[in-house]
């Protein structure tokens, strides 16, 4: 891609030479430009990871200017302390894994294009133990890993559409802000839940946590707001449903794991 707009470059570059007092030559490289942008949003919808990444920086610097970040520097070295260990447990395609601590009371956490995650304070303050926290961050990270916005952009024409808008609007901080919502709030099918869930939780044993944190974090849902209702809208993102924590259970006993003593009493 960077040979195709440098080739770009140097034919408008050459063009305006050849006829130097052109007015049009600035504004024929701006729409060059924005042509290079749609082009990498249709890229990354292709898999390109190298189109990925530069989507990621560009959402990145939206979620800056629309979000808040965390000033507890105890909140943010306990995510960091756990999202270090689990990070190197995965497949990041070539992406630089990041996590954020955002400053906001929901309850929740999500990842954006180009690997990065993004965790609500408010959940940091929900989860008391660690190997919970862990249950959290090791499923978004699943969704990292199996490329999973990725494959629900592909999906749906009304994400593409509004991805290419953004492309096309680079400075519009209505535009760039519906899009970091949709990946913020963004629903997943349940087989991709599952497999963010199955995929996180082996994980989290690799990197030294408790599987059972992944249970305990769903009985604590359940506990506090009730049905799964209740839960959406805490935790839109992640739907919880009594299956899950079945499954949670079922795959700590393919994995043989008998230390249950991390475990914690949800009752309030």
């Amino acid at each position: 891609m960077k040979r195709i707009i440098a080739a770009l470059f140097i034919t408008f570059w050459s063009v305006s030479c050849c006829f130097a007092g052109s007015k049009n030559f600035l504004s024929q490289l701006f729409k060059v430009y924005k042509g290079y942008e749609t082009a990498n949003s249709i890229l990354w919808l292709t898999g390109d990871v190298g189109a990925e990444k530069r989507l990621g920086k560009e959402l990145m610097m939206w979620q800056k200017l629309t979000s808040k970040n965390e000033s507890d520097q105890a909140k943010v070295a306990r995510v960091m302390r756990i999202f270090n260990k689990l990070a190197p447990q995965y497949d990041s395609h070539g992406m630089g894994l990041t996590c954020q601590v955002l400053h906001d009371s929901t309850v929740n956490a999500f990842a954006i294009p180009g690997g990065h995650i993004f965790v609500y304070s408010g959940i940091v303050d929900f989860l008391q133990d660690d190997n919970e926290l862990a249950a959290v961050i090791a499923h978004e990270l699943g969704h990292v890993e199996k490329r999973h916005s990725l494959k629900n952009f592909r999906a749906s024409a009304a994400l593409t559409a509004l991805l290419q808008k953004a492309m096309k609007n680079t400075k519009n901080k209505e535009i760039w802000s519906a899009l970091l919502s949709q990946f913020a709030l963004m629903r997943f099918s349940q087989k991709q839940e599952d497999e963010a869930d199955d995929v996180g939780q082996f994980k989290m044993v690799a990197a030294g946590f408790n599987p059972w944190g992944q249970v305990n974090v769903w009985e604590r849902f359940l506990n506090k707001f009730g049905d799964s209702k209740g839960i959406q809208k805490y935790l839109s993102s992640h739907p919880s449903h009594a299956a899950r924590i079945e499954n949670a259970k079922k795959n700590i006993a393919k994995m043989n794991y008998q230390d249950t003593t991390t475990t914690i009493e949800v009752s309030e």
